[in-house]
């Protein structure tokens, strides 16, 4: 055996290492990139779903605890249901079930005290508007009904 023959022996008995893995195109990096991104957006508004029921449920525990009014800590629920859902309407449409079904209907003074609150809240941004002479004489109209209103759910409570 010569030695070009014993090389070519020696050749074939070395296994040969597999090639490495060809780079990744740019696409696919750009789409490895993005997928990270939103992994972390994803965890980022998990963490915050789970910081808004702990403080959700505190709050309803706290406000169980002091007696406070149901309808104010079903809302509470409803609200924190909505943000872990991503449902932005639950929360608005069951305030406005139980301010129509149970205040207006039922005429249930806690129910009540809801929308007036909501009214007093109103009144409040109303009587600080500082718009031109014509606009507010336009807003002191609608702060009048307001108060009307508060007047009125004042009396329905009691």
């Amino acid at each position: 055996m010569d030695l070009r023959q014993y090389a070519a022996t020696q050749a074939e008995a070395v296994p040969v290492p597999p090639a490495p893995p060809p780079p990744l195109l740019a696409r696919e990096q750009a789409q490895e990139a993005q997928d990270a991104l939103r992994e972390a957006e994803v965890y980022k508004r998990y963490q915050e779903a789970i910081r808004t029921s702990e403080t959700a449920r505190t709050a309803i525990t706290k406000g169980l605890q002091a007696g406070l009014n149901p309808y104010r800590l079903l809302l509470t629920a409803v609200d924190c249901i909505g943000k872990l859902t991503s449902d932005t309407v639950f929360s608005s449409s069951a305030k406005d079930t139980i301010t129509l079904l149970y205040g207006e209907v039922m005429g249930d003074p806690q129910a009540l005290e809801i929308e007036l609150e909501d009214v007093e809240t109103r009144l409040e941004h109303l009587r600080a508007y500082q718009g031109t002479t014509e606009e507010r004489m336009r807003v002191q109209s609608i702060i009048r009904q307001h108060e009307n209103r508060a007047q009125e759910l004042k009396n329905r409570i009691g």
